[in-house]
């Protein structure tokens, strides 16, 4: 009686070990295999139609897994990019790190106050028994600039526990990262900072100033007073005189802040100045 034994090829368990085990940035082995991985992953509907048809960023999503000792469509799943910049969901960061073993029961939430003067506390209780808390607050958002993202007004209280559970990740779990931050971080980041065409106003106002102020008030140029500058703004948007970044640039060069000018000139569109 004759046995017959199936013999695996070479080849493909040389395939599959470099998958699993194979440095793909030193391995040309595993470096094939996973690019064929990500040309399958970027053809895949189920895949976030911001890396369909994307088979480089599946490709650097893919080696991400593995570092993280994650499913490929996982990562894929929760990565976002917002100008350009790769965040996690803060979904997935609060589940990361709910898994790390470094709290009791998980991240838990306390909110106080409304409207202006709400204010969101994550929490959670180390294995040692310590107890950890983060708080982000609307006070902190109107500050940092925030609130030009328009989740603020729609759904305040769940973007604080998204900021709150972020800071406090970032300080006592910072690894569950990788040095990556959440998308909300990235949409925060760009909501405050001022439109590009406002930058550029902005250096050209304080250019002019610089050649036609004496040295000694460089830094300070000769404006209108901040109250005669803000009517001066105020007016110029409502008769069109002013574009809203050439506002916020003039605002900008009266002395006031970034914040404060725009604040101003939404102020003065909307109505309220």
């Amino acid at each position: 009686m004759t046995t017959e034994t199936a013999i695996q090829p070479v080849e493909s368990i040389s395939r599959t070990d470099a998958l699993t085990t194979g440095d793909i940035y030193s391995d040309g082995a595993a470096f094939a295999l996973a690019q064929r991985w990500a040309q399958a992953f970027s053809a895949s509907k189920l895949v976030p139609e911001h890396l369909q048809g994307k088979a480089a960023d599946c490709l650097v999503a893919f080696a991400l897994a593995r570092t993280m000792k994650l499913e490929p469509l996982t990562v894929l799943q929760n990565i976002h990019f917002v100008k350009g910049k790769p965040g996690w969901s803060a979904q997935f960061l609060i589940a990361r790190a709910n898994m790390s073993g470094k709290f009791v029961h998980g991240l838990r939430w306390r909110t106080e106050g409304k409207g202006a003067d709400m204010s969101v506390t994550c929490y959670a209780y180390t294995t040692d028994g310590e107890m950890v808390d983060a708080t982000a607050s609307m006070a902190m958002a109107q500050a940092e600039g925030w609130t030009s993202n328009s989740k603020y007004k729609s759904m305040p209280e769940q973007m604080l526990r998204y900021r709150s559970a972020t800071l406090l990740v970032s300080l006592y779990c910072p690894e569950v990262k990788f040095g990556i931050p959440t998308a909300e971080e990235l949409e925060d980041m760009a909501a405050a900072a001022p439109p590009p065409q406002v930058s550029r106003i902005k250096d050209r106002v304080l250019s002019a100033a610089r050649h036609q102020a004496p040295a000694d008030v460089i830094d300070e140029p000769a404006v209108d007073s901040k109250a005669a500058a803000r009517v001066k703004a105020t007016d110029g948007l409502a008769d069109g005189t002013m574009e809203p970044g050439e506002a916020v640039a003039y605002l900008v060069g009266a002395g006031f802040t970034e914040g404060e000018a725009n604040r101003v000139v939404e102020a003065a569109l909307k109505g309220d100045a």
